[in-house]
């Protein structure tokens, strides 16, 4: 049993952004990341979600919170590995047209909020006032943070270009 807890940064901040979690199988892999924000230009303004919990069974989409994703190598990698929400709303019974459509935010935790996400890991998440998020995972086996190379850097400091490949770490 593994109790990690980790701050994850927005998208295009600096800190962490990604983390990694051992699925219990071979070639398959669940990813935790803060959703990246949206204007009200691109929010969907209409109740679409299945909530059994809301009058009328319906609300809007929530656009905040930790997106649960899972990368699943079992049928190839590039075009054959499959990638996508972790977590559906069975009890939907608009299930499968819902999900095909992308009318389910059940893989989103929001701040608050706690979540098994299969395989005996739960995962808890708080929000920060930074707009970061607290990730409490437990169960399961989570991949370090670790640098893999180092940056290469232009004079101007603005444009990171990606790692040295020649000072990569494999292991």
């Amino acid at each position: 049993m593994v109790d990690r807890v980790d701050t994850l940064s927005k998208p295009f901040e600096e800190g962490y952004q990604f983390l990694v979690i051992h699925s219990g199988r071979s070639y398959a892999f669940t990813t935790l990341e803060v959703l990246e924000e949206r204007t009200e230009a691109f929010k969907v303004p209409w109740d679409i979600v299945y909530d059994p919990s809301v009058p009328g069974g319906k609300r809007p989409l929530r656009y905040e919170g930790v997106l649960v994703s899972r990368y699943d190598q079992t049928a190839g990698t590039g075009i054959n590995a499959r990638f996508g929400p972790a977590l559906y709303n069975r009890d939907n019974p608009n299930f499968p047209t819902d999900v095909g459509w992308g009318r389910d935010d059940f893989s989103l935790i929001a701040g608050g909020e706690s979540r098994e996400i299969g395989g005996g890991v739960s995962v808890s998440v708080a929000k920060n006032p930074d707009g970061s998020y607290e990730v409490t995972v437990t169960g399961g086996r989570a991949a370090p943070f670790e640098h893999w190379c180092d940056n290469i850097w232009f004079s101007s400091g603005e444009y990171d270009s990606g790692c040295f490949l020649d000072e990569a770490v494999w292991e």
